[in-house]
């Protein structure tokens, strides 16, 4: 097989009938797919194929695929021939299966395939490599506690029916996440740059000398009550008392929050022997 053969089956490997004329004259080349070969003008099956017999000159050919397009290939004059205005193909993607989801279309046009654009959605983080993008699930989470099962840490109220803040010596979670201890303020701060929903939970052990009182506890944030934290309890007869606050909040960058508690009558100290406040984001 002459080189010419050899490039010409490369270069039209593939396409159907196809038509090869030279603009020089009106010699003519056809390939025929129904009994794989080339023919001339007058329908001989030829043996073999020179430029010599076949062109007027090696300048450029006009290679014609019967429907889909053209080709055409140029000699540059140092006895390369180059490809130059190739074919236009479309691809059908019907066989993305599952993953064509994630394509903005299943139709792959010129060669170029667009995909559709990733947006981490909540608590979700990307980070992009030069070959990977990997997806991060963002949970923030904050834990500070108090504990003494001897004296406990008291708590006094100068006035009836006002707030006062829960300030013993805190100590903070080693898992915390995106939250640290301000020891300070006896708040449990949010680190993180990007806004939270979180579920906030208080628990407290308590108990008072004697009597009963109803008290009232709630959390804060940035020193402002938190209106659905609120709850009211009777404690009595100097047994050990349990209460819990559960509600949802909003956090945003270095909101801090804090546990507070009331007394609706007869100012009377409350003893405290736990203090635990957890917070994790939705």
């Amino acid at each position: 097989m002459s080189n010419l053969n050899y490039f010409l089956y490369e270069a039209l490997y593939g396409l159907t009938d196809v038509v090869i004329s030279s603009p020089a004259n009106n010699n003519i080349l056809k390939y025929q797919s129904s009994n794989n070969s080339w023919i001339n003008s007058n329908d001989v099956i030829l043996s073999s194929i020179t430029t010599t017999t076949l062109f007027e000159s090696q300048g450029s050919l006009l290679i014609k695929n019967q429907g889909t397009g053209l080709l055409n290939i140029l000699d540059n004059t140092s006895g390369v021939i180059s490809l130059t205005d190739p074919l236009t193909f479309v691809w059908d993607g019907t066989n993305l299966g599952s993953g064509e989801q994630i394509f903005k279309s299943k139709n792959i046009a010129n060669g170029n395939l667009e995909f559709r654009t990733l947006i981490p959605g909540y608590n979700l983080s990307a980070t992009t490599t030069s070959d990977s993008v990997q997806l991060d699930v963002d949970i923030s989470c904050g834990n500070i506690y108090y504990r003494d099962d001897g004296g406990g840490y008291t708590l006094s109220f100068p006035a009836i029916n006002t707030w006062y803040k829960m300030t013993p010596i805190f100590v903070k979670n080693p898992l915390c996440n995106n939250f640290d201890l301000a020891p300070s303020s006896a708040a449990l701060v949010y680190t993180g740059t990007v806004s939270k929903k979180a579920i906030v939970s208080l628990t407290l052990s308590t108990k008072i000398g004697s009597g009963s009182r109803i008290f009232g506890f709630a959390i804060a944030i940035n020193g402002n009550i938190v209106d659905e934290s609120v709850i009211a309890d009777t404690i009595a007869n100097s047994n050990q008392e349990t209460s819990g606050i559960h509600c949802i909040v909003t956090l945003n960058n270095n909101d801090y929050v804090t546990a507070w508690a009331r007394i609706v009558a007869s100012p009377t100290p409350i003893t405290f022997s736990t203090i635990n406040m957890m917070i994790c984001s939705l």
